[in-house]
């Protein structure tokens, strides 16, 4: 999944599959979107719900910043840039720093209630990646 972010196609290596002999296998970028489709059209369903309890339209959304290792994937970051009408990805933080930045705000806020800053809400929730791809 590394690799196909940054190349159209990588070849795969499969050691030992019988005995010594071992299986090289190109795997493409297409293959690989195809493969991760059904999970991406469920995140894109969750984008969906959001919006609706938000009661926003896309249009209403002005920035996107994506977060997590599968926000790089080229398959990901054009179904988003399709769903908010072509809109730029943010790419300010690193996707993997992101959510660390986020908790470095909260816990400014928790140890420093009287900052000025905005209150946040977080809702608890269970960590599940959106995208489970080996």
């Amino acid at each position: 999944k590394c690799y196909l972010s940054a190349a159209r196609q990588v070849k795969v290596t499969l050691h030992a599959i019988h005995g010594e002999i071992s299986l090289v296998v190109p795997f493409t970028r297409d293959i690989f979107s195809e493969l991760i489709k059904p999970s991406v059209d469920k995140c894109m369903e969750v984008v969906d719900q959001i919006l609706r309890k938000c009661e926003m339209k896309e249009i209403d959304i002005d920035d996107i910043m994506v977060v997590g290792g599968s926000s790089r994937i080229p398959y990901v970051q054009s179904r988003l840039s399709e769903k908010f009408e072509g809109k730029p990805l943010l790419k300010r933080v690193t996707p993997e720093e992101a959510v660390a930045h986020g908790a470095a705000i909260l816990a400014f806020n928790i140890e420093n209630p009287d900052a000025g800053l905005p209150s946040v809400f977080i809702q608890d929730s269970n960590f599940r990646p959106l995208l489970d791809v080996p």
